[in-house]
């Protein structure tokens, strides 16, 4: 139950602040319903995983000025200093992939998900993202096909759509884990299905 804002001008972008979920309307014009609803989708993962802490903004690429995509939105605005996004790879990818899962209960397709991030990868090769901060579009692209793979294989299985939280565990801490007495690989979490969160 989150609030969905649009915001007139700006990048080619959209944000999420633990409370809501802002969608530039370049960004706006740059899609069709279908990305569109890739792009919500990542930003209420976001939002639903706590990934955003107070006075923070998680943005969906990280878009220096460029000949391909307009600029002067939130990320090169003076506000935005002030209260600086805080960026992670990890949690990039978690909202990637629990965002599918979001799109995959509501029903609709997964196929614009890897086709958006092929959008965006074409339309400013040189100017999207940035790899300490946000994974690549060609990244994005390939999990997020693996992440579909998953989901249709849950779905032809007749088994529950919830993400893996062994998956979302390895993305936020790739290194195994050992245990102390005897550094063998410590067992991962096992997913339970008993109902999404």
């Amino acid at each position: 139950d989150y609030g969905t804002h649009v915001m007139v001008g700006g990048e080619l972008n959209a944000y999420a602040d633990g409370g809501n979920i802002f969608v530039t309307s370049t960004m706006m014009r740059f899609t069709g319903d279908d990305e569109l609803r890739v792009i919500v989708a990542h930003e209420l993962a976001h939002n639903a995983r706590g990934h955003i802490g107070v006075r923070q903004r998680s943005a969906l690429l990280r878009v220096p000025a460029s000949p391909g995509i307009t600029t002067g939105g939130y990320l090169t605005s003076e506000g935005a200093k002030s209260s600086a996004p805080s960026f992670s790879l990890e949690t990039e990818r978690e909202a990637d992939y629990v965002g599918l899962y979001a799109l995959a209960i509501a029903g609709f397709p997964l196929d614009p998900a890897p086709r958006f991030w092929r959008h965006v990868a074409q339309a400013d090769p040189e100017g999207i993202g940035m790899a300490a901060t946000h994974p690549t579009p060609a990244e994005r692209f390939v999990r997020m096909e693996q992440a579909i793979a998953e989901i249709e294989r849950k779905r032809a299985a007749g088994l529950p759509l919830v993400p893996e939280l062994a998956v979302m565990a390895a993305v936020a801490d790739p290194a195994p884990r050992t245990r102390p007495d005897s550094g063998a690989p410590a067992p991962r979490p096992t997913p339970n299905r008993a109902a999404p969160r």
